[in-house]
């Protein structure tokens, strides 16, 4: 073979690997310059709402040590569903991020026939973030001081009490669901555009109770507008020894928290999800203090924790929706 012929089959094969390992070198050689742009982290919440607040503290720290301005967009809707379109139909660059929560993930796609994204397919996690638990709440003028006098109030008078949520498959329509059919009580569910609009109607009377996280709940409760009756939590927490567990108002073995996850779409880099998930861990640590002062259990998982339990939650509230006659939509 001529050396003219061995020099043609070498830029032959050259040419070839080097097409073959764009695709590897690709995602590692954008991750060097990762962010080149303003992180978006889309929040499916109102703002004012606890998942808003934490995001929102989240961001503002995330941004000094990426060296890149962190954002959250508030795309409130249909229990989490409009939020999580935007994002699995964003660029897999990492620059468009969600706040997901277990119910979005777990819980929504038992009930809701055409999400617009595939819950446990579309996304990348990064993190599991949080476990946290909800509170019983009234409004201040209410006339049931304890869960155990709501109790026995609801089961006096069937379907006259109302209980407000943040939408169907959201956590306090399953933590709603949950105390009626282990309490033996009837309840009408009135079903929100999230968490903050059905705490202003519960703390003006038009609604009677309310589950709600502690971020968005307890200012209400500090300024004398709702009553906290009890915690979804398996025992007192060390924020709120005051506030009984569910279980003590005699619900033995009620106990539900959510999940909180930040995801990206379908597609995004190893290394860009492995660079995030060192950003909020570092993140996360520093408000360690504030977020158990709210009650709230800090998590930071690795990718591969994080899917692992988005899994075995989405077989768990599948059998918890059937047994709770959660009808689909």
């Amino acid at each position: 073979m001529h050396a003219s012929q061995l020099a043609r089959i070498h830029a032959l094969v050259v040419c070839a690997l080097t097409l073959w390992m764009c695709p590897v070198l690709a995602p590692a050689a954008g991750a060097e310059t990762y962010p080149s742009r303003t992180i978006s982290i889309v929040v499916p919440f109102p703002a004012g709402s606890s998942a808003d607040v934490t995001a929102r503290q989240v961001a503002h720290l995330m941004a000094a040590e990426l060296g890149q301005s962190v954002i959250v967009d508030n795309r409130p809707g249909a229990n989490g569903i409009l939020g999580a379109q935007v994002v699995a139909k964003a660029a897999p660059d990492g620059h468009t991020l969600l706040y997901a929560t277990s119910h979005m993930l777990a819980v929504t796609p038992h009930i809701v026939r055409d999400l617009g994204f595939d819950a446990r397919n579309d996304f990348v996690p990064i993190i599991m973030s949080a476990s946290a638990p909800a509170f019983l709440v009234v409004p201040a003028d209410s006339p049931h001081r304890t869960a155990k006098e709501l109790i026995e109030a609801a089961r006096k008078a069937p379907g006259k009490l109302s209980y407000a949520s943040s939408g169907e498959g959201s956590p306090q329509h399953i933590m709603g669901e949950k105390l009626k059919k282990m309490a033996g009580i009837d309840l009408l569910h009135v079903p929100y555009k999230g968490e903050t609009p059905a705490l202003m109607d519960l703390a003006g009377g038009r609604i009677d109770l309310c589950f709600g996280f502690a971020a968005g709940t307890m200012p209400h409760v500090r300024a004398g507008r709702l009553r906290a009756l009890a915690t979804t939590s398996d025992k007192r927490l060390a924020a709120f020894p005051d506030i009984p567990t569910l279980a003590e108002a005699g619900l033995p073995g009620y106990a539900e928290r959510t999940l909180v996850f930040y995801l990206a779409p379908r597609g995004t880099s190893l290394v860009v999800v492995k660079k995030l998930n060192e950003v909020f861990r570092k993140t996360l640590f520093s408000l360690k203090r504030e977020i158990e002062e709210r009650g709230v259990e800090l998590i930071v998982s690795s990718p591969e924790e994080a899917a692992a339990k988005i899994g075995a939650e989405y077989e768990r509230y599948g059998r918890l929706v059937k047994e709770l006659g959660i009808a689909s939509q």
